[in-house]
């Protein structure tokens, strides 16, 4: 959405760099959030974790679940697409399992600094001046 000014204010002491940062987090978070939202895929993560890692196969999912195999398959690509598991190949099969060299540092930054926004806001006077943020 470049080019868009957001319509409303924030009362924040957070600088035009920081909320631009804030913005490239949002962007470059937003598939790994999106995907541990859904609460298949979340039951496919802690399955996922119970088989260690040996990992499980789309039939050993789909047994543990209510989902079709097309449906755990779908679920399977979103999850690593966003590097949240790898895989390795035996034979024929193919093994899901947690990628645990998963690099969280870009979401642990954008809580901390949503955090630091809400603190800003709870900490500013209720008669304070309000900035109008937009985006460049």
């Amino acid at each position: 959405m470049e080019g868009r000014k957001d319509k409303g204010t924030l009362v924040t002491n957070m600088d035009a760099k920081t909320l631009q940062n804030m913005r490239k987090l949002f962007k470059l978070t937003a598939p790994l959030l999106l995907a541990i939202a859904d609460t298949n895929r979340q039951q496919i993560l802690f399955d996922i974790a119970e088989g260690g890692k040996d990992g499980l196969n789309v039939s050993e999912l789909t047994k543990k679940n209510h989902l079709s195999r097309p449906a755990v398959s779908h679920h399977l690509k979103i999850l690593k697409d966003c590097s949240l598991i790898a895989t390795r190949k035996q034979g024929t099969l193919v093994y899901y399992y947690l990628h645990t060299e998963r690099d969280f540092s870009p979401v642990k930054r954008l809580i901390s600094m949503l955090e630091d926004l809400i603190h800003n806001i709870e900490k500013s006077p209720a008669n304070a001046t309000t900035s109008k943020i937009t985006e460049k």
